[in-house]
This record gives C-alpha cells, structure tokens and sequence, in this order.
C-alpha cells in the first residue's frame, strides 16, 4: 500500500461522549494508514470543542460560532483536509478493526470507483439496512403517505430502501450510508463538495448522485465495519419535520424541476391533512385549538418553501 494520507472529517453538533468514543477508536489503534482527524464543531452547548481541544490536540478542531449544518460544517472540515482520500464520518460511529485500511486499498486497487463505504453495525450486533437506490417520483408521492401505510408497503418502496439486499456482501450501489463514505480527493473536489442549501437532510443523496453523472462507481464493502449508534445527532435538532421537508422539497426541485417539487408537495399536503386530522380528534379538548393550529401552520410554511 502506498503512504496515501486519509483525512476523517466529523461534523459534530451536542454529541460530546459518542464523540470521544468516535475519536478513541480513530486515535487508540493503528489503522495502517496515515491519518488526519478534522472535526468541525457546530456550536454545540455541551462542552465538545473543550473536549476535543483538552483530550485529542491531534485534531483539526474547526470551532463554529453558529450552527452551520451538516453540509455546510462538512466543507469547513472539507477545506482542512490534506488527505488523498477523504472519510466522511459521523460521531456516532466508531471504527472497527481493519475497516480505513480495507477501504483505502479497495479505492486504491479499483480506480473506477470514486468511493467506498462499510458495512455498519448497530450496538446489539445486527447488521443496519443502510444502502438505498436514488429516489424518484414514485418514491416522492408514496414515501410516508396514507396511500402506502393503507395498502402495505409497496414495491417501489421496498425497492427504493433496498429491501432485496441484505447488506453480508458487497456490492456497488446509488447511496451508501452517510454515517461513513470515503472519498478520492479529486472526486470530492471535482463535485465541489456538499450542497449547503440542503441544510441537515438529503445531502448525501444530494452528494452521491452527483458523484454517479460524473461516471463513477460507489461500493459498499461488507468486510468493513463500523459500529453505529444510530440517529443520535439529528434526533435532537428541534425543527425535524420542516427542515426534513424543506431539504426533500429542495432535492426534488434540483434534481427534477418543478414537476419533483409539486409531487412532493401533494404528497406533504395529503400527509399533512392527515395530521391535522389526527391531532384534532386525538387532542384534549382544551388543548384541541392551539395544538390543530400548529399543525396548519406547520403544514403551511412547508408547502410555501
């Protein structure tokens, strides 16, 4: 193997402990590979650049006044890395084993492929379902609709989430999991990283979309691992539901004009009188009002983005 340099860039936001257990596992053993740790700190309100600072001064510590978000935190860590490879890498991950080096010898060896990612496993040892093929506009009308809770999950969902592949062997795919991906350098480069517009979701969608319409391959290699804690950032963030809709409605108008946007937005707002509905019926009754109110109003600044 060659002394190509692997820059791990985590973008962190109140996750402090699964950090420190992410960074142990990057500084505590030898991956057999030169590596170089970025961590970019969105503002968090529990101590993490502190942390970092005190207990890993081997880290590239990018301190953020403000929550940035995800893509946008992942350039700042993008233009402080000096690796031939770049991993991107949540901090509820940590690594296992031989798994930075196996992916730098798989890219090194298939010079088709502009990035690899591994096989991610959950605290309880299962193997997480994480690849999923590139969304259409079947997947934008039907994902989390009434149409498909009604009539069991349908084919294009089962499809779309990869539920034929059962993740024990590698192959290539559309969208590997975003917890870990590395890489080239020049790939990331040429793609001119993530798309800050998508805030927190569907960014690496975003991201490994446009990797593929420049012609090259993703792998997902299963003899790499990574334990996963999973959901442990985003599950915080306040805002969910309209930030999550807001990306999805971003992605499809980028990706299919305003044809994708209207699709996802007949989708939001039949979802949508769901809720509203649900909420009004369910509500007590001295809370009916106000809590209905909030749900029209919610759907309403989703359907004006």
């Amino acid at each position: 193997m060659s002394s190509a340099v692997v820059s791990a860039v985590i973008v962190s936001w109140n996750t402090r402990e699964l950090l420190r257990d992410c960074l142990r596992s990057l500084f505590e053993q030898d991956h057999g590979v030169p590596l170089q740790v970025v961590v970019v700190d969105n503002a968090s309100a529990d101590g993490t650049a502190e942390m970092v600072a005190d207990e890993f001064p081997r880290a590239v510590l990018v301190a953020s006044q403000t929550n940035t978000g995800y893509a946008a935190g992942n350039n700042l860590g993008f233009a402080q890395a000096n690796g031939d490879f770049v991993m991107i890498l949540n901090p509820d991950t940590e690594i296992q084993g031989s798994a930075i080096r196996d992916m730098v010898e798989f890219l090194q060896q298939q010079r088709e492929y502009g990035g690899v990612s591994p096989q991610l496993i959950l605290p309880d040892g299962s193997v997480q379902q994480s690849c999923m093929r590139f969304p259409n506009l079947k997947v934008a009308f039907l994902f989390d609709s009434v149409w498909d809770r009604m009539l069991g999950k349908s084919r294009t969902i089962r499809h779309y989430f990869m539920e034929d592949f059962d993740h024990r062997s590698s192959a290539d795919v559309d969208q590997p999991p975003g917890s870990c991906l590395m890489l080239r350098r020049e790939v990331l480069d040429s793609v001119q990283g993530f798309d800050e517009k998508l805030f927190l979701f569907f960014n690496d969608v975003d991201l490994c979309r446009r990797i593929h319409d420049q012609g090259w391959k993703i792998r997902f290699l299963a003899d790499a691992r990574l334990l996963h804690h999973h959901g442990q950032s985003t599950s915080q963030y306040p805002d969910f539901v309209r930030e999550w809709n807001f990306n999805r409605i971003y992605y499809y108008r980028k990706h299919f004009g305003g044809r994708g946007a209207l699709v996802v937005k007949v989708a939001v707002f039949t979802r949508g009188l769901e809720e509203v509905m649900r909420t009004f019926w369910k509500t007590p009754w001295g809370q009916k009002w106000a809590a209905t109110r909030y749900v029209v109003g919610l759907l309403a600044s989703i359907l004006r983005s």
